[in-house]
């Protein structure tokens, strides 16, 4: 489904703001960026709100857990290792493997070969040798580049009448990973960083226990990170045809700002704009009702829920 027509472009907004400035600016790039923040994060400049197009629902797909068993012997240096199972179709770069008790991460896949991080969760590196049995953990999968915080927990798919995963430490996830040979439905889960590269920045993953037994899909909500705005090409900004002119008018504030070294009249109407936006961003965001409300009295004792019971993210037993 294509954008509505009624949405600026990036490039039609830099054209505008280009224009504004009287065609002698040799670019606008920072004043499209500073007005987006100021558009997406409205308490930059003391309107507080929290956008409802910056939490998406999305889909986590996770594989079932699957065993191999090393081919050959490899060399055992302390960091990375390649190694060559008897077959690698099911191995993904950014799998978890579990070999005895130590946690390898798949960095890249070969013909026939596979190269893991040594050390990736766990301390001791043990010698690997042929005829090792390497267990595919199906509890771990990376999370969109634009990730920015979870919103709202995993869910399991649609008519499975099971609720909410636990969402716990890191320290217990590979804990119970380590130390437990169990697969299943997920109980539990934590938001990991991957290791950083300045090429693509910083990234999470979500790790389960126990490992899945089956493929399945997952729901979760969370916050969005966008890119800066690009202005090749048809590309559009967050918000949609109802925000455009709106964020519009925060660039062009932006630009006035910042060439022109006053907060006047773009300034003025983008901040009325805004508040505009704001307002109807609540309205049709809200909830038609927040559920029944029950006299806890006319319940039943055995209503009360004894599932599980966290404190500050950590399960507690």
């Amino acid at each position: 489904m294509s954008e509505s027509s009624l949405t600026h472009s990036w490039a039609t907004i830099e054209d505008i703001c280009q224009d504004f400035l009287g065609g002698t600016a040799p670019t606008v790039t920072e004043d499209l960026a500073s007005g987006y923040r100021m558009f997406l994060w409205p308490s930059i400049v003391g309107l507080h709100h929290d956008w409802s197009f910056l939490h998406p629902l999305a889909t986590l797909v996770l594989r079932a857990e699957a065993t191999d068993t090393l081919a050959a012997t490899p060399s055992n240096p302390t960091t990375n290792v390649t190694i060559t199972p008897t077959t690698i179709g099911s191995y993904h770069v950014g799998d978890e493997l579990k070999i005895g008790n130590e946690l390898l991460k798949v960095g890249t896949v070969g013909v026939s070969t596979l190269t893991v991080t040594r050390g990736y969760r766990s301390s001791t590196a043990r010698s690997l040798a042929s005829g090792d049995t390497i267990t595919i953990l199906g509890g771990n999968a990376t999370l969109p580049d634009a990730f920015g915080g979870l919103r709202k927990g995993f869910t399991f798919d649609r008519g499975t009448g099971k609720g909410l995963i636990q969402r716990t430490s890191v320290e217990q996830v590979v804990e119970n990973i380590q130390r437990f040979d169990e697969t299943g439905d997920p109980r539990i889960f934590a938001i990991a960083p991957l290791p950083f590269t300045a090429a693509t920045g910083q990234r999470f993953e979500a790790i389960f226990y126990p490992s899945s037994d089956e493929a399945r899909i997952l729901y979760y909500q969370y916050d969005v990170l966008p890119a800066k705005p690009d202005v090749s090409g048809t590309v559009y900004p967050l918000g949609g045809a109802q925000y455009s002119e709106t964020l519009l008018q925060c660039c062009l504030a932006a630009a006035e700002l910042r060439h022109r070294f006053t907060k006047g009249p773009q300034w003025q109407t983008a901040m009325e704009m805004l508040a505009t936006a704001i307002e109807r961003d609540r309205r049709d965001g809200a909830a038609d009702t927040l559920g029944q409300l029950i006299d806890p009295s006319a319940v039943a004792a055995d209503w009360v829920n004894t599932g599980s019971l966290s404190y500050n993210g950590t399960l507690l037993e």
